[in-house]
């Protein structure tokens, strides 16, 4: 498995709103995972949702883990 770079919090800063949300399905080790990347006015937070067997649940779950930060992004 390849190493991710860590999300670093920055503490000269705070922006707390979203400005844009994606979600990215990858395989690896013959599975495949879910991640959400969340861009912030002072940068980029990418975290791994979880992992599934088939490539059909995991643009399922990337799907409608959009769709509900998209919402959450609105409503502030």
């Amino acid at each position: 498995m390849r190493d991710r770079p860590r999300t670093v919090v920055r503490t000269d800063t705070v922006a707390d709103d979203a400005l844009t949300v994606d979600t990215a399905v990858i395989e690896e080790c013959g599975l495949w995972a879910v991640d959400i990347v969340v861009v912030f006015a002072d940068g980029i937070v990418c975290e791994r949702i979880d992992t599934h067997r088939s490539k059909d649940r995991a643009e399922l779950a990337a799907s409608l883990i959009k769709r509900a930060a998209e919402r959450s992004c609105r409503a502030v």
